[in-house]
């Protein structure tokens, strides 16, 4: 049963995904004055995916907004839960070692800064990324022990 319940959780958030992890892309590209306004333009279509709406439409396909902030934090709890449990994940030094819970707790907040902070700030769309970062930052303060001294220790603000 709980294998059918993962099966059924990786083609929910499959879209969600690969939208994470394009940002993360995004955000080793250089940018610069050519490719600037190509990658801003996938940055929208990546948040677009993340908030399961379609594109400049933001929560207006949900009855209302509590509706795509409930899927948003079901999502960022299947990206944490999916973090913590992988081995690949907490794998350090070219996977010969495993990382310490506490190591791979601020790889992930680490992670999710860069993917809702930094790098849409590149783009000017910080903003626009806020419902993710908190939902993101909400999750991980419920799911990760000493989260609160994690996120002082790495200096991330949500």
């Amino acid at each position: 049963m709980q294998e059918t319940n993962e099966a059924d959780l990786e083609i929910k958030y499959r879209d969600k995904m690969k939208a994470w992890m394009m940002i993360q892309v995004i955000g080793q590209t250089s940018v610069n004055f050519l490719n600037v306004k190509k990658l801003s333009k996938e940055m929208r279509l990546y948040l677009d995916m993340l908030l399961g709406q379609p594109p400049s439409d933001h929560f207006n396909g949900y009855a209302d907004q509590d509706e795509a902030i409930s899927d948003l934090i079901e999502f960022a709890e299947y990206f944490i839960d999916s973090c913590k449990d992988s081995k690949s994940y907490r794998a350090a030094i070219f996977g010969t070692m495993s990382m310490s819970d506490a190591g791979a707790a601020m790889r992930l907040a680490e992670d999710i800064d860069q993917i809702t902070g930094r790098i849409p700030e590149k783009f000017g769309l910080s903003e626009s990324f806020v419902p993710v970062r908190r939902a993101f930052f909400m999750v991980f303060r419920n799911k990760i022990s000493g989260a609160e001294s994690i996120l002082s220790e790495l200096g991330i603000e949500y």
